[in-house]
């Protein structure tokens, strides 16, 4: 076995690489994780992780390819599983706090607040029995359809688009119940953003309680009045609880008030009990309501509730602006799962799963910290840098050797288009079969018995798609 802290003094440390070997070699140490003097050690296997993630998590076959053959495909695979998800993790966080060093820049602040975005999306992965039994599958399929989906909870920085934190879950959870785990990883003073899902009462108050600020569309279940009643809420004569319905504590305009809301009742299960009981009864937020007049918008009125309270420092035509840029979420979720992969995982236990979505959460922001280093010297915003144009440099750039993070050439700068639509709809199906609604045993069972048939066409169709 080799001795692991013999070697940690050895290391050199080197700022541009993504795998900082000595947190590597500290955290294995750490660990008590020992291997042998061989090609695959816990450094190059995750080199290689790295590669394989950033060439769009290809096959491994091809990744041997890429590392120049020197390990066989059977052997990269032992040595993944055999490393621990905590050196990993470790790897992850000590370059997340390399990248906000280097990507801080007040440009990108709203008003002195630096901007988060939350939201969840799912990913699924093979269908083997460990993956199926702790994350499910979507509701709908039949037992023994359908592939093991999980909940991904993201937090991103809305300039820069870095990844500052994530929480994996089974498929069926709510945004809601890992919300609050992702409050560390912001700062003071920050601005949420958030869609219909993450606003609540208590997810507000949490906000306010750690000095920071939150605004979320509200969500259907709350009714908001313009204006708010005034005076006290009148209670419902079926029910001993006053209603949840807003009061009036100061009007600024038609479509922007202070309100107070109400504790909900009932307590949710993802939140502690003793926590629970010490939220106040009521709250004051600020509700806002604005209309969408640009074209490919699906919603023509949006109404905010949000803990920036004073209308003076915080207008609300500005805060309507600013929640509108929640949607660039909705790209950074597409460059993880599309553009790297991520939509659909390789590995098949629950401990390679979270390696692989740390793994692709580290060469995310990799590619980040590198657009923002274009963006500056191009003296464009981060965003409009293109990220994909970014991947395929920093492939290769790498030449095969580590990915580093180096200021790259001018990059491909995205062209503003505001006004720029298109219908929500494919030309073509990605598959010319049905969807399986049935379970494949029980497919292969109907398909083995022999039944009459009124033509073989029908006999081609069934067989081909199951029945009816």
């Amino acid at each position: 076995m080799a001795i692991i802290a013999a070697r940690v003094h050895r290391v050199k440390e080197d700022s541009s690489l993504i795998v900082d070997e000595g947190v590597v070699l500290r955290t294995c140490a750490e660990a008590k994780y020992e291997w042998r003097d061989r090609t695959l050690d816990p450094i190059t296997t995750l080199r290689a992780f790295v590669a394989q993630i950033a060439c769009g998590n290809t096959a491994i076959t091809e990744l041997t390819r890429i590392m120049g053959d020197t390990f066989s495909p059977s052997a990269y695979c032992q040595a993944r599983q055999r490393l621990p998800v905590s050196v990993v993790k470790a790897v992850l966080d000590e370059f997340n706090a390399r990248a906000r060093a280097a990507c801080l820049d007040r440009s990108g602040l709203w008003h002195g607040h630096r901007v988060g975005i939350m939201d969840g999306t799912g990913v699924v992965m093979p269908d083997t029995p460990e993956l199926r039994s702790f994350f499910g599958v979507a509701s709908g399929y039949a037992e023994g359809c359908g592939l093991p989906l999980a909940h991904v909870l993201t937090f991103f920085d809305a300039h820069t688009g870095l990844l500052l934190d994530m929480a994996v879950d089974p498929g069926s959870t709510h945004d809601l119940k890992r919300a609050h785990d992702l409050h560390p990883s912001a700062r003071g003073g920050d601005v949420i953003l958030g869609d219909r899902g993450l606003c609540a009462y208590t997810h507000l108050y949490a906000l306010s309680e750690r000095k920071m600020h939150g605004v979320f569309r509200v969500s259907k279940s709350r009714n908001i009045p313009f204006p708010a009643g005034n005076g006290p809420r009148q209670k419902h004569a079926y029910n001993r609880h006053s209603t949840s319905e807003p009061v009036l504590i100061q009007s600024n305009s038609p479509d922007d008030q202070l309100i107070e809301i109400v504790k909900p009742h009932n307590r949710g299960k993802h939140l502690n009990r003793e926590w629970f009981a010490t939220v106040p009864a009521t709250m004051l937020v600020r509700a806002i309501r604005f209309k969408v007049h640009q074209p490919g918008f699906r919603a023509g009125e949006i109404v905010l509730l949000t803990t920036l309270l004073d209308a003076q420092k915080y207008p609300a035509a500005e805060i309507a602006d600013l929640y509108l840029m929640r949607w660039r979420i909705e790209q950074n979720i597409r460059h993880l799962k599309r553009t790297l992969g991520m939509e659909r995982l390789k590995c098949q236990s629950k401990a390679g799963v979270e390696r692989e979505l740390l793994v692709f959460a580290l060469i995310y922001n990799a590619v980040c910290v590198t657009r923002v280093m274009a963006a500056r010297e191009q003296r464009v915003d981060p965003i409009r840098v293109s990220f994909i144009d970014t991947l395929r440099w920093m492939r290769l750039s790498s030449n095969h050797a580590p990915i580093r993070l180096e200021t790259p050439p001018p990059l491909r700068v995205l062209p503003k288009r505001p006004q720029r639509i298109h219908p929500r709809q494919r030309k073509r199906s990605d598959s010319p079969y049905k969807v399986m609604m049935h379970s494949r045993k029980d497919s292969i069972r109907y398909l083995a018995t022999p039944v009459e048939r009124n033509s073989s066409a029908n006999s081609n169709r069934r067989g081909r798609q199951g029945w009816e």
